[in-house]
C-alpha cells in the first residue's frame, strides 16, 4: 500500500506540475483571462487536495507498517532473551568488548529507531525510485532531448547518495558508541 501511495503521489505530482505550467503559459504567453483559466485553476485545486490525501494515506500506512514491524521485532527479541535465561546479561557483562549499556540500548533505542526507518526512509526510497520514472515517462513524448539528458544523468544521483551515505554511516557509528558509553555509565551509577 505504501508503494501504491508513492506511485500515485508521483503521478499526481506530475499532473500538478503540468497544470501549473499550463496555467502560467496561458496567463503569461497567451494573455488568457480568468474565465479561460478558471477551469484549470479548479482542477489544480482538486489535484492539490488529492495529492495531500495521497501523501497522508502513504504516511498513515507507513506508520502502521512501522508499528507492526517494531511489535514483531520486540516479540521475537523478548522470546529469544527469555530462552537465553536470566543469567545472560550477567554472564556477558563481564566479557571483554561487551557492555551491558550497549545491550540495554539495543533493546530499547535499537527497536525504536526502526520507526523512522520504516515510516520515513523506506517510503522515500520508493518515491525516489518511482517518481523519476514517472517524470521521464511524462517528459519523453513532449521533449525527447530533455528526457535523454535526464536518462543519461540519472545514474549520478545514486553515486552522490552513496558518497553522502558513507559520511552519515560514520556519524551514526560515533553516535551509537556515545549512547552505549552513556548507557553503561548510567547503568553502573
Amino acid at each position: 500500500m505504501v508503494v501504491l501511495a508513492g506511485f500515485l503521489g508521483g503521478i499526481v505530482t506530475v499532473v500538478q506540475a503540468w497544470l501549473i505550467s499550463r496555467i502560467a503559459g496561458l496567463a503569461s504567453l497567451h494573455r488568457a483571462g480568468v474565465p479561460e483559466i478558471l477551469p484549470l485553476l479548479v482542477f489544480l485545486m482538486s489535484v492539490i487536495l488529492l495529492r495531500g490525501r495521497v501523501i497522508w494515506l502513504g504516511k498513515a500506512y507507513a506508520a502502521l507498517l512501522a508499528t507492526r514491524v517494531q511489535s514483531e521485532f520486540r516479540g521475537r527479541l523478548y522470546a529469544h532473551l527469555d530462552a537465553l535465561g536470566p543469567g545472560f546479561f550477567k554472564k556477558h557483562a563481564s566479557s571483554p568488548g561487551v557492555r551491558t549499556g550497549d545491550l540495554v540500548n539495543l533493546l530499547t533505542q535499537g527497536i525504536e529507531s526502526l520507526d523512522e526507518y520504516f515510516s520515513s526512509y523506506l517510503p522515500q526510497v520508493v518515491a525516489t525510485v518511482l517518481v523519476p520514472g514517472i517524470i521521464l515517462a511524462a517528459i519523453f513524448p513532449i521533449d525527447c532531448i530533455s528526457a535523454l539528458v535526464m536518462l543519461i544523468t540519472a545514474p549520478l544521483v545514486p553515486l552522490f547518495m552513496i558518497l553522502s551515505g558513507d559520511r552519515a554511516e560514520k556519524l551514526t557509528k560515533q553516535q551509537w558508541s556515545l549512547l552505549g558509553t552513556m548507557g553503561a555509565h548510567f547503568l553502573i551509577s
